[in-house]
């Protein structure tokens, strides 16, 4: 079962390759970190399969020196390596494993409370509030209700209660609002 390795390369329209790469599986047909999926799956073409490891990785280095790549001026492909490298079955060493565990020891000290005082006056002294007069910030809010009304559907007609000012759009602002505000 060791013959289970496939080289694969993505197309252009014009039928030359943008990217080459090893893989197992579905590894052709899943989003890759760097290279966009061909948007016709009909595009990605298996070069060569039932490879080995390390055959596999012959034919990709091979393939991509002969078409060289976009990043260093070589050639036409967007592979950002000579290949070859590709991380099936990789394990980490010890060093790089400790390292791992480590991380999830440290967590991190909860905060002291003169930390906790300093945050919240640093928060509170950059968030100035500005204190307006209430009619202003009732045109501030009707300004904005009707501007935000007025781009989901400019042919809103936006009319004011006459009971408590509030503002808001025709039929639903009449038939609600308007009811419960005579009721009060």
């Amino acid at each position: 079962m060791t013959n289970i390795y496939y080289v694969y390369q993505y197309v252009r329209e014009d039928l030359t390759p943008y990217y080459i790469g090893k893989g197992k599986g579905y590894r052709a047909w899943v989003k890759h970190s760097t290279v966009q999926l061909p948007i016709d799956l009909n595009r990605i073409v298996i070069i060569a399969e039932n490879l080995t490891e390390s055959q596999a990785h012959s034919l990709e280095i091979e393939l991509i020196a002969k078409y060289g790549r976009k990043n260093n001026g070589t050639g036409i492909l967007r592979n950002l390596t000579d290949g070859g490298e590709g991380s099936s079955g990789y394990k980490h060493n010890d060093h790089a494993k400790n390292k791992m565990k480590n991380v999830k020891r440290n967590k991190p000290k909860p905060f002291t409370e003169q930390h906790k005082r300093n945050l919240s006056l640093s928060i509170k002294k950059s968030n100035r509030t500005y204190n307006h007069c209430k009619d202003y910030q009732n045109k501030l809010l009707e300004n904005k209700l009707h501007n935000f009304q007025q781009k989901k559907n400019p042919n809103l007609t936006i009319v004011t209660c006459p009971y408590c000012n509030k503002s808001g759009a025709k039929p639903g602002m009449l038939r609600w609002h308007f009811e419960s505000c005579k009721a009060v």
